[in-house]
């Protein structure tokens, strides 16, 4: 089988896998103020639908909101919004870890007295993460959210976590971090309400779908699926200056024999479904564990020693491809490509 192949440069500002609903995938322009959002995210490099469970409803899309009136999640800050008004409707403090912007999801979109319990939100993955992290929006007063990240059977992989007004950057207006850094793949995460106070509101944002040091770890560019239609994952730890840590592939067809490629040129090759690195520096080959016949339980760890002084700064290209009967491209299943900058 013949690929016309064309070197390409990674684009750092189309693939980095952060979650800020600034933009909506496939939509132009400015998305409107309680927009759906569901499935428009499960596309690469997010790979990720959000569920709001009803309780009589079921399954429910999320609410996307804009900062400023009306208020449709919760009272913050009084501050200028985006639309150059002082407003504290849905107004994320100032002091936020992170730049909120003009957008965040909520759950139904419904604030004040009489509305509905916050609802459970559930995230799940197409292609599964050891890693992820983001920012609970306004929990002050007596609300809580404890997050369950789980299996394929919906089974904690890690203690569950429990944030509040007393959490780290929370408070009204506030924006509280959480992260799961995991051995066993993450298939959803449960944000479940388990505090109090029906009538306030919350929000969600700066969702980093597959990393716990966003802007450090870039997900970029799309994996190609092997047998079962299990797209092969891989994942780092942060990479810092006097740490080890290790490479990790998942998700991939048991027993099949590939190689990990590391190098420092971004340029990929297109495939009609995928991209692969062009060059690499070091390969690494190996044969994943798990059954011959083992869709998705196939596995791969490459531990790296303390990282030397000498690579502060060096970003290093990463990705993983094997040979499987099944990949939808050839004979052959990649992960995606991973941008790590050493710190």
């Amino acid at each position: 089988m013949r690929f016309v192949l064309a070197v390409v440069v990674l684009s750092s500002a189309a693939f980095a896998q952060t979650i800020d609903f600034e933009t909506i995938p496939g939509l132009r322009g400015e998305p409107p103020e309680g927009m759906p959002i569901r499935e428009q995210f499960d596309v690469a490099p997010y790979h990720v639908r959000f569920e709001r469970i009803d309780p009589l409803l079921g399954a429910m899309p999320v609410t996307l909101v804009k900062v400023g009136a009306p208020r449709t999640a919760f009272r913050g800050q009084s501050r200028r919004g985006c639309d150059g008004l002082s407003t504290e409707d849905d107004m994320p403090n100032r002091s936020a870890p992170f730049d909120p912007g003009c957008f965040f999801a909520t759950d139904d979109g419904q604030w004040g007295s009489g509305t509905p319990r916050i609802q459970p939100i559930v995230v799940r993955y197409s292609v599964p993460v050891l890693q992820a992290s983001g920012y609970i929006l306004d929990l002050d007063d007596s609300e809580e959210f404890t997050l369950h990240a789980r299996d394929e059977d919906e089974v904690d992989v890690a203690a569950p976590i429990v944030l509040d007004r007393h959490s780290s950057s929370a408070g009204n207006g506030g924006a509280a971090f959480w992260s799961f850094d995991v051995r066993e793949p993450i298939h959803s995460i449960l944000f479940d309400f388990t505090g109090h106070g029906g009538s306030k509101g919350t929000g969600f944002d700066e969702l980093s779908t597959a990393t716990t040091c966003p802007g450090q770890v870039v997900h970029r560019g799309n994996g190609t699926p092997g047998t079962g239609n299990r797209v092969p994952a891989i994942s780092i730890s942060c990479p810092q200056v006097g740490r080890a840590g290790s490479i990790e592939v998942f998700n991939g067809f048991g027993r099949a024999h590939g190689c990990l490629v590391i190098g420092f040129d971004p340029s990929v090759r297109s495939l009609r479904c995928g991209t692969f690195l062009a060059r690499g520096t070091l390969l690494i080959g190996h044969t994943l564990s798990g059954g011959p016949v083992a869709a998705g339980e196939g596995r791969y760890s490459w531990p790296y020693a303390p990282l030397p002084l000498s690579l502060q700064g060096i970003t290093l290209y990463i990705q993983a491809g094997y040979v499987d009967p099944g990949a939808a491209c050839g004979i052959i299943a990649f992960t995606e490509v991973i941008e790590a900058t050493v710190r």
